[in-house]
């Protein structure tokens, strides 16, 4: 019994302790929080400021990505010289988005007119906003003089799907040609765009996709015009059928085939159930093996 009560009085204290942690742990961790939010970021220390960060993006996550890009612009100026700065954006000029094509009616949200005021006040109007297709691509034109040499994407049907493969590609100058969103940001990643084209920029949507996966990285860009909206300039480069199902305009296929693949989800298995008695078990068995009993 004694041996008992001394294992009892050892796992109380060992539960009072934990919660008494926690506690500190999470005080600490929303003052941090708090400190970070109002003092806000240090600016990136020679290097171009980075507009329209998502506000719904965390702040240590906002603050990582700054940290990452300041880190990457500071190797590159090592490895290549400070000289290199003055070639930023040189040419951006050159290139201009003329439309944005979009892809079946499952988008996003496009904000059509921002809020006028503030809730609550007199002559508040909220902010407007109306469905937008998936951004899958743009048209892009060679505003120079010079022909322009790009990396594009060619599908070809290959056992009745489409399977896209890297191509290099030329824009001659007053030409026009369709490209993929990935292939855009690509292009606009060369030193003498630096993500800027003629008539806008491209900015990040997210800093938490996978870093592994390029093609997703590269994806994860999208074009914010510096006059109008998204939805004055786009293109509906899909056909819904009859039957609900969408496929891609033939004069696109040759470019955006591959968006009309079907992707098989994988199923997932069901979860195993645990009863609530054995989520305590294995709680106290822990424990107790903490404590070496």
């Amino acid at each position: 019994m004694a041996v008992r009560n001394k294992v009892l009085k050892s796992l109380v204290a060992l539960i009072l302790a934990r919660v008494i942690r926690d506690n500190i742990i999470l005080y600490y961790l929303v003052k941090e929080k708090k400190d970070m939010a109002n003092a806000g970021f240090d600016a990136l220390d020679n290097a171009a400021s980075v507009e329209n960060a998502a506000e719904t993006k965390p702040v240590k996550e906002k603050n990582q990505h700054l940290q990452e890009l300041k880190a990457a612009m500071q190797a590159t100026i090592a490895e290549q010289g400070e000289t290199i700065v003055n070639q930023f954006g040189t040419k951006a000029a050159d290139i201009e988005v003329v439309k944005v094509l979009g892809y079946t009616d499952k988008g996003s949200l496009v904000e059509t007119q921002k809020a006028v005021g503030k809730k609550g006040e007199p002559g508040y109007q909220p902010h407007k906003v109306a469905a937008s297709p998936k951004n899958v691509g743009y048209i892009i034109k060679n505003n120079s003089t010079a022909p322009i040499a790009y990396v594009g994407t060619q599908c070809n049907l290959v056992d009745g799907s489409y399977v896209p493969t890297k191509v290099n590609l030329t824009l001659a100058p007053g030409a026009q040609a369709p490209i993929r969103k990935g292939d855009l940001t690509r292009l606009l990643s060369k030193i003498e765009y630096s993500l800027t084209a003629a008539n806008g920029h491209l900015r990040p949507l997210a800093s938490s996709v996978d870093s592994t996966d390029i093609e997703k990285k590269l994806e994860n860009y999208t074009f914010s015009f510096d006059e109008g909206s998204v939805l004055e300039r786009q293109e509906q480069i899909g056909v819904k059928g009859a039957d609900g199902k969408w496929a891609v305009q033939d004069s696109y296929k040759a470019i955006f085939g591959d968006e009309e693949n079907v992707v098989e989800k994988a199923k997932k298995a069901p979860a195993a159930k645990i009863a609530g008695t054995a989520y305590e078990a294995n709680f106290i068995r822990r424990l107790l093996a903490e404590q070496g009993m």
